[in-house]
């Protein structure tokens, strides 16, 4: 039975064993999704964990798809299975407080110093303000590269609400019938659009071809002629640009809110 005629029945019957065929329908997709991750994790973190927690994250997206709204079911459920391990690897609070320390250190050096100079920060002047030779911030960026793997999907955090606005919540929340969640997601596009677009060429590429053409960083490499250890460094200094950046544009609103 072709997919469509699955989701025909599924609409229709909601049926339990036409669900798990959908779900064997698109566990390559899980399994993409749970080795992708993975491959930036520590090695403890294993791959069939990741893939546990992913379909639950699929059995979520067939639960909720709603095909009327003009979205790919692929395109919905990548969201829900990314988050679903993304949330799983939060609860397990893996990263190391110190890891976590150094992180939130070279992201408010870019903040600070994308305010002071209207632009994007060389390593050489975020290494200067950290008071560290480039040698040592480069071991630093090695050493952080771990927690992006949570990059663009928690990119954005809101103090008020007591959680993270996601990059799945900005993408979900353009068909939402509350007015203030799509204001606040079309200022939130309109400001990582106008931050990526800051960026330095080779930093927007390694995103485009990371996030969007969803190239692993080994092949990113292969493209560009450097190798993965390289592509991987260069992704989590722009990923720390970017919270950096979105950090900014949280106190600013947190401000005119106060003030108003």
């Amino acid at each position: 039975m072709k997919h469509q005629e699955l989701w025909t029945e599924y609409r229709h019957s909601r049926a339990t064993d036409v669900r798990n065929r959908l779900i064997e329908c698109y566990m390559s997709l899980v399994g993409y999704i749970a080795s992708k991750t993975a491959a930036s994790l520590p090695p403890h973190v294993e791959v069939s964990d990741l893939e546990s927690v992913g379909i639950l994250g699929l059995m979520n997206a067939i639960e909720r798809f709603d095909p009327d709204k003009g979205i790919a079911f692929e395109t919905f459920a990548k969201m829900r299975v990314y988050g679903a391990i993304m949330d799983e690897l939060r609860s397990l609070d893996w990263i190391p407080r110190s890891i976590r320390q150094k992180t939130k250190k070279i992201e408010k050096a870019c903040r600070v110093l994308d305010q002071k100079l209207g632009r994007t920060a060389t390593n050489s002047e975020i290494a200067e303000h950290l008071e560290v030779s480039i040698p040592e911030f480069n071991k630093m960026v090695r050493e952080v590269s771990s927690t992006t793997v949570l990059s663009l999907e928690q990119i954005y955090s809101n103090d008020s609400s007591n959680g993270t606005m996601t990059l799945m919540d900005v993408l979900e929340s353009s068909t939402s019938s509350n007015p203030l969640d799509s204001l606040q997601s079309e200022e939130l596009r309109d400001e990582l659009a106008r931050t990526i677009d800051r960026l330095p060429e080779k930093e927007k590429l390694i995103l485009a071809l990371y996030y969007y053409e969803e190239l692993t960083l080994k092949e990113i490499g292969r493209i560009l002629s450097l190798s993965e250890s390289r592509i991987s460094q260069i992704h989590t200094k722009t990923i720390l640009k970017l919270r950096g950046r979105m950090a900014e544009q949280q106190e600013r609103a947190t401000n005119t809110a106060t003030k108003t």
